[in-house]
């Protein structure tokens, strides 16, 4: 076995660069004890440090070949246990065994299967239930693997590297709500802790910048701090994503101890949406922008003001908050009632509602239509903001316009999820069972972004929103419609059964 270590990433590449493998001055790897079974190596990278103990079982000797690299040799045949910790500060007692870890995980896994959702499409006349059904399978697998842990992961998961390898938490809420709904709530809390962690961090960027309450970073490791980028200062769609997550966990469980353990991150991030809302006086309403960025990142900042989804997040975000202060026997938060007052809503325009107020002829362009504004009514849950008529004309304008490729890699989950509320059930089918580039799911479950399959072999935001999908659709919503997987076709081609799924508001 051999056991190099990179330097960092090749920053000259942009999003997602290859680690550098032949920068060996620029960091250090030095053993700090060794013995008969076990070594003990601490990292430098510029200013970071943490620590690398690996224990082994078995006759075998650890020796550093060259810098940053060393070779564990053995000349047992039969087998050779290694157990590799990583850690920021030197662990002198030894890790678990390679057989304890291997109990732990397979109850680990007996927990996840057994305790959790599950969707049985079994005796369904639809043709593409058996593909659906790998899908759901396939998706869970990646979601236990790859988003259970204590730090929110990058988009491609323990997979690969993308980003810089930082977290990008707009996509947060797609990667843990699907937790909640599958009934792996303890799951959602795990992460959750990291925002509870990065709080005070979160306040301090929200008063340089200006504002009240929590700024969450866009793009952070580990320590919250934000990451720059010519994208970055400008998204807007990840600062409510605390509180949407938070009442996901107070629904699972409803008490006051939930309330107080999580009430800090939920009021600081209301603050934050009512200190960010801009009061105009001139048109007499709080708006959002410029600059801002929309949901699909290629508006201009500069020039655009009131982004659909966005203001209807803020308007779901602060209402929230408010039902939490009720719940702790606190008064209502006047100023969060003035936004909530005098919010603007999303435009109309012939009918439909635009992807941002200033772009009045988004439908006039050539090309594919932004589908952004139909999260308004799907991820989120009907609100005063929101005609479920003008809605459903919109998705239908979008979904004629621009086919099943608008509904692609995390795009899967957003148009199902609205063509299910509205009651397009055959649509939200055809886009779970999507299969163009983007939204092929490949036979270890993975699904690769379709511009750029080899820098992103895996994109977990499509895995986690496809299921956010399938379990509103099979477990319904709150005051949806009380059948049987309101979201799946009643035409009788579809037998769908369903254990344990949590439903969202």
């Amino acid at each position: 076995m051999t056991t190099p270590f990179p330097y960092a990433y090749d920053l000259s590449i942009k999003n997602k660069p290859p680690l550098q493998w032949d920068q060996s001055n620029l960091h250090r790897t030095t053993i700090i004890s060794k013995g008969p079974d076990h070594v003990l190596l601490k990292r430098e990278i510029d200013s970071t440090e943490y620590y690398v103990s690996i224990y082994w079982k078995g006759n075998a000797t650890f020796e550093m070949d060259e810098p940053h690299h060393f070779s564990l040799t053995t000349s047992d045949t039969e087998s050779l246990q290694i157990v590799c910790r990583f850690s920021e500060l030197p662990e002198i007692k030894a890790p678990p065994s390679f057989g304890e870890i291997k109990t732990a995980a397979a109850l680990s896994w007996k927990d996840y299967w057994t305790r959790g959702g599950a969707v049985d499409l079994s005796g369904s006349k639809e043709p593409r239930a058996n593909e659906l059904e790998r899908r759901i399978i396939l998706s869970q697998y990646l979601m236990k693997v790859n988003y259970a842990g204590s730090f929110p992961p990058q988009e491609t998961g323990l997979t690969h590297i993308s980003w810089y390898g930082k977290h990008n938490s707009e996509v947060y809420g797609w990667h843990a709500a699907q937790f909640y709904q599958w009934n792996h709530t303890d799951l959602l809390e795990k992460s959750f802790g990291w925002y509870q962690k990065i709080l005070p961090v979160a306040v301090k960027e929200a008063k340089r910048e200006g504002f009240e309450g929590a700024r969450w970073p866009k793009m952070a490791g580990i320590d919250g701090r934000t990451s720059p980028g010519g994208i970055n200062p400008f998204i807007i769609w990840n600062q409510p994503n605390p509180i949407y997550l938070a009442e996901l966990m107070y629904r699972k469980n409803p008490n006051k101890s939930t309330l107080k353990k999580y009430s800090d991150v939920v009021f600081e991030s209301a603050n934050f949406l009512a200190s960010y809302a801009f009061y105009d006086e001139k048109s007499d309403r709080y708006i959002l922008g410029p600059p801002v960025k929309s949901v699909n990142e290629k508006t201009n900042e500069n020039t655009t003001q009131n982004p659909s989804f966005e203001l209807v997040q803020w308007y779901y975000g602060l209402k929230v908050a408010q039902d939490w202060r009720l719940r702790m026997g606190l008064h209502r938060d006047a100023n969060w009632d003035k936004v909530l007052k005098k919010l603007s809503y999303p435009t109309v325009k012939d009918g439909k509602y635009l992807e941002i107020e200033t772009d009045q002829d988004m439908y006039e362009h050539h090309g594919s239509l932004s589908s952004a504004m139909l999260m308004s009514l799907g991820y989120l849950p009907q609100t005063p903001l929101i005609d479920p008529s003008i809605m459903k004309n919109t998705f239908n304008t979008i979904y004629e316009r621009n086919g099943l490729k608008s509904f692609v890699s995390w795009s899967l989950g957003k148009g199902a999820m609205t063509a299910a509320r509205l009651g397009e059930q055959r649509k939200a089918i055809d886009i779970l069972c999507n299969t163009l580039p983007g939204a092929i799911f490949l036979k270890n479950g993975h699904v690769q972004r379709a511009k750029e399959p080899l820098a992103c072999p895996a994109y977990l935001p499509a895995n986690s929103a496809f299921l956010t999908a399938v379990a509103l659709m099979a477990a319904g919503w709150e005051n949806g419609p009380e059948i049987n997987a309101p979201g799946f076709p009643q035409d009788g081609n579809w037998n769908v059964r369903v254990e344990n799924l949590n439903q969202l508001p």
